[in-house]
């Protein structure tokens, strides 16, 4: 058996131009493994592998194929389009907005992040006479037989993939929950993306719970109502009014029509989880330090209503993790890049949710034993950026529609 190192390139799309061999020659039984603008070294033992990778020496072209992070929301809006949906037509939109006395708009932007995985993921192949077993944390492992297949050519006669713990539907929730006389969405699916994705707690999903929840509570601020009551008066499913109900009594809401302004607030925000499945209602209580853009998220009350619960611990256990995931995603999480490359690639330049930053957080379980179970594992994460959005917005009176919630994004607002 052999140790193996894979060299990456320090520029997405960049040509291997040339490889020094000789480079490596001091490290007994190594050698290097190149096919096209791939390159690694194989030795005989793990050290070796990685001593000798760090000494080849490699000459790459400097690609600069990537539109930067910083382009991306421009981007996203200029297309090009593959198509376009309505998802929701109800009623007449455009003409209640042209004859409407008062119109209200809002742009959210959600950027592109990462995992982040603070485990290592690991992977073992096993490939011989034209078979091939793979050992892997994944989330689709099925489809990603047709990947390895591909990438492992017509020679491979079969893949039996063995599936793993991981370390780490996009139209969905666009629509409001709430009774909407005129309504339509529409979307516009794009073709390709600045960088390649994959798959993230609850996709797109939190993107458009956070412009949802947060345009209903502009909507409830202009029209002077207290934000709970406002969401009560459009809603109709029981389900979704008790899980309402009881996040504001876990969190000690106090209504009121107008935000407090006082350097302390609370939000909330809720969701149907893909319209069919579980209902949660996030209630949240926050500090915003005017002098320094700090948001300091105090309390975190969730009532979840998932039908059947069967394990309430794992179930607790994956909503904590939502809300701590969601609220790194939420303050400090972003994709940085440049022409060339990703630049966020430790922990300083992607900063995530540290110790000193976890909220106390409160969970109310609605069991209901004669419902079918209705899942766990995403639909907390989605309401956690419009609920401390909107709690930003009591506690100082600024909206803030662009994540991560930065100090520096916080100070402009408040200018």
């Amino acid at each position: 058996m052999l140790h193996g190192r894979v060299l990456r390139p320090a520029s997405v799309g960049a040509k291997l131009i040339a490889v020094d061999e000789s480079s490596i020659k001091k490290f007994k039984g190594a050698r290097v493994v190149r096919v096209n603008d791939f390159v690694g070294v194989v030795a005989a033992d793990e050290w070796a592998a990685i001593s000798a990778a760090k000494s080849l020496k490699l000459a790459w072209s400097d690609e600069r194929s990537l539109i930067g992070h910083e382009a991306v929301r421009a981007w996203m809006r200029a297309g090009p389009f593959e198509s376009d949906e309505f998802l929701v037509r109800k009623g007449d939109s455009r003409q209640a907005l042209a004859g409407a006395a008062t119109r209200i708009s809002g742009e959210y932007y959600w950027p592109m992040q990462t995992h982040g995985s603070m485990g290592p993921s690991c992977a073992v192949a096993d490939v011989r006479d034209g078979r091939a077993t793979i050992w892997s944390a994944s989330q689709a492992t099925h489809r990603f037989r047709l990947t390895i297949a591909r990438v492992l050519g017509p020679e491979a006669a079969g893949i039996a993939q063995v599936p793993g713990i991981a370390t780490g539907l996009i139209s969905q929730n666009g629509n409001p929950p709430y009774a909407v006389e005129h309504q339509e969405v529409l979307v516009h699916w794009l073709a390709t993306a600045p960088l390649r994705p994959s798959n993230f707690r609850a996709p797109g999903k939190v993107a458009n719970c956070f412009a949802v929840e947060s345009f209903a509570d502009e909507l409830a601020a202009a029209a002077g109502r207290d934000a709970v009551a406002f969401r009560l008066q459009g809603l109709s499913d029981p389900r979704g009014i008790e899980v309402l109900r009881r996040a504001a009594a876990l969190l000690g809401w106090q209504a009121r029509p107008a935000p407090a302004k006082t350097g302390a607030g609370r939000g909330i925000a809720y969701i149907h989880y893909k319209n069919n499945e579980s209902y949660v209602a996030m209630a949240m209580e926050v500090d915003v330090e005017r002098s320094s853009g700090a948001i300091r998220v105090r309390r975190v009350a969730c009532a979840r209503d998932c039908g059947l619960v069967i394990n309430p611990d794992a179930l607790r256990a994956q909503i904590e993790g939502n809300i701590l995931q969601t609220l790194s995603r939420t303050l400090f999480e972003e994709v940085a890049f440049d022409r060339s490359r990703v630049t966020s690639v430790d922990w300083a330049s992607y900063p995530i949710l540290t110790f000193h930053d976890v909220p106390e957080i409160l969970i109310d379980l609605v069991d209901r034993p004669r419902e079918p179970p209705l899942g766990a594992g995403e639909a907390a994460a989605t309401p956690v950026p419009a609920a401390l959005a909107n709690a930003v917005f009591d506690a100082a009176g600024i909206r803030l529609r662009t994540v991560p919630f930065t100090r520096q994004r916080v100070l402009a607002a408040l200018a």
